[in-house]
Parts: structure tokens; C-alpha cells; sequence
């Protein structure tokens, strides 16, 4: 099965692919999708007390252990999406249709999620290396929210992230990133696709997902408390004489 491009004129097979899924309370992809759905008021209310920036109608909110990295998400997040919208004002605009938050949370072995309830973007900040290549990792932190756009877009256009369309999906949101990340730099439009993209890959992370999805994010959210206690050890202690 192979859906349309983004942005190509459309032809028969998205159209059917539109016609099969139709977004409803049942166009879900796991039972998780479901609970998201269910607690959309709550984590709407959540995330709005934990408000830390806004940047063109964007809410940014940190509800992650690593507190030491808030300033730091927010301004690499801002400087992300000025990147985007500067090199690539379509793909901006995705975007801006797309969420109403960017959300700093811990994740199952990601870096990256699309949220529908609510329309957010999640971020797991402290999988981005800034440290190693800030330039490069800035445009691996925009490519990820144009990737997650791209998921915002085919399920307004009624593709669902199934088992049968989750690797198409996936080349297709892979793809985009690539196109936006040659905007930035004409030499990544060689080679950037063919390391995002690895189906071998995605087709065993999604099969091994609903096995261990509980027990990575325990270890994660422990792995980020004991991080976090480190910063702040760090910070507090004297300087050495």
C-alpha cells in the first residue's frame, strides 16, 4: 500500500485510503489512543497550570522530572520553531494547524510524539543532544515537530496509524522532515532520509511496543528523577577550593 506525497495533487489511493478511515471515537490506533481521548479535559487542565512560555498562539509546558532543562526546552523549542517557520513557511503553518501545545514529558523510547487529544506535540527535551552538535540537534528538534505535524495531517485526512498503514505513515513523515531539513541545508537532502527511515526498524519497535511500553517509561521516568536529583546535587554543591 503507498499513500499520496504531501502535497501532491490527489489521486485515487489517498482518496480511498480517506474513504476507509474516517477520524471518530474509533479510529484509535491502541487502547492508549482511547484513555488519551477519554482524559483529554484533565490533561488539558494539567498542562495549562504548567504553562512555561507561549511563542505565536503555541502553549509550551513542562510537566517532566528534568526541571533543570525548563529554560533550555523553551528556548531551543522557540529557536526550532523559528527555524521552521523562516526555511519553510508551508511546513510552519502545518505546525500551527497541528498543535496547541508543546508538551516536555517523558517518553516510551522516543523523542518525538503527535498527541490528537490534546492537539499536542510531546517532547521528550533532554533526547536531544544539544550538547554534542547544537546546530545539527536544532534541526533534528525542528524536523521532529514537522515529522509530527505530518501524523496531525493524514489523520485530518483520515489515514489512521494502524497496524496496515504504520510504515507507510512513517516513510511519508520521514519524508517530510527530510524535504524541510534540505530547505535548511541543501547538503542533508542527501542521505537524511535513509537514517530516519529504517522500516526493519519501526515494524519491531511497533510490534515490541504493547509488550514494554509500562516497564520503559518506569525505568524512564526513574532514569529522569535520579538525572534530575544529579543536576541539582551538582548545582548546590561549594565550589572546590
Amino acid at each position: 500500500m503507498r499513500l499520496r506525497r504531501i502535497g501532491e495533487p490527489a489521486v485515487g489511493h489517498c482518496e480511498h485510503m480517506s474513504a476507509r478511515f474516517r477520524p471518530s471515537l474509533f479510529t484509535t490506533v491502541r487502547p492508549l489512543e482511547f484513555r488519551k481521548r477519554c482524559f483529554s479535559p484533565a490533561m488539558s487542565r494539567l498542562w495549562q497550570r504548567s504553562i512555561v512560555a507561549q511563542h505565536d498562539g503555541l502553549a509550551l509546558v513542562d510537566v517532566s522530572f528534568r526541571k533543570e532543562l525548563q529554560s533550555e526546552f523553551v528556548r531551543q523549542s522557540i529557536k526550532a520553531l523559528e527555524l521552521v517557520q523562516q526555511h519553510d513557511p508551508r511546513r510552519y503553518s502545518r505546525i500551527r494547524e497541528a498543535f496547541d501545545w508543546v508538551v516536555h514529558m517523558e517518553l516510551v523510547d522516543l523523542k518525538a510524539q503527535y498527541w490528537r487529544w490534546p492537539a499536542a506535540c510531546i517532547l521528550d527535551f533532554s533526547r536531544f543532544p544539544f550538547h554534542k552538535s547544537p546546530d545539527a540537534v536544532l534541526i533534528l528538534l525542528a524536523a521532529s515537530l514537522v515529522h509530527e505535524a505530518t501524523h496531525a495531517l493524514l489523520f485530518r485526512r483520515g489515514i489512521s496509524h494502524t497496524r496496515s498503514t504504520y510504515i507507510e505513515v512513517e516513510r511519508i513523515c520521514c519524508l517530510e522532515e527530510a524535504r524541510f531539513a534540505g530547505h535548511v541545508n541543501p547538503r542533508l537532502r542527501t542521505g537524511y532520509f535513509e537514517r530516519r527511515f529504517k522500516a526493519a526498524e519501526l515494524e519491531r519497535a511497533y510490534h515490541a511496543a504493547p509488550r514494554m511500553s509500562l516497564s520503559i517509561l518506569l525505568r524512564r521516568w526513574s532514569e529522569s528523577r535520579r538525572m534530575s536529583n544529579e543536576a541539582l546535587q551538582a548545582t548546590a554543591a561549594p565550589p572546590r577550593s
